[in-house]
């Protein structure tokens, strides 16, 4: 048996370190020259690319590059994960279908592409008088509502305008 008892302990709390990519593959002639990329893998889409279902439901890359007039498309319920920065080159695209996901994860990472370099797809239920549809990015119950005297709980179009008639949501 080890038992062990500590003390005075602290700990850094410090961003983690951001990731070299170390290798790269391209996309063409319909498969990956290097294999699939991961977390330590450049990706280069150098031929139109499609993420679905038969091929992985998720996938990694270091760094993302779409080649000038290629396109990458993401199915639904399928996410791509980028660690650092994502590169379109000329009348390159990337479009994100309905349910689909494209995630950038480094607070320092840029998106470098023109503003019709990347397309987002989503699909509404169909909208009556007075209703809308809102789009966010993930959001992440605050432990600090409880200071603002609110419960989590009633954090419903009923519970934050309370004085909204019923018949207009």
């Amino acid at each position: 048996d080890f038992d062990a008892s500590f003390s005075n302990i602290e700990f850094n709390a410090r961003k983690p370190r951001e990731l070299n990519c170390e290798f790269t593959t391209t996309f063409e002639n319909n498969k990956w020259s290097q294999g699939p990329p991961n977390e330590l893998t450049s990706a280069t889409i150098a031929q139109d690319y499609t993420i679905d279902s038969t091929q992985a439901t998720a996938i990694n890359a270091c760094e993302l590059r779409v080649n000038t007039g290629k396109k990458l498309t993401i199915t639904p319920n399928n996410i791509f994960t980028v660690k650092n920065n994502i590169i379109v080159e000329n009348n390159g695209l990337i479009k994100v279908e309905n349910n689909g996901a494209l995630v950038q994860l480094s607070e320092t990472a840029t998106y470098t592409g023109a503003p019709t370099s990347f397309n987002l797809v989503r699909t509404t239920p169909p909208i009556h008088r007075y209703d809308y549809t809102y789009w966010s990015s993930p959001v992440v119950e605050n432990a600090n509502v409880f200071l603002l005297g609110k419960n989590p709980q009633n954090l419903s179009i009923a519970g934050l305008s309370p004085n909204t008639l019923a018949s207009k949501y």
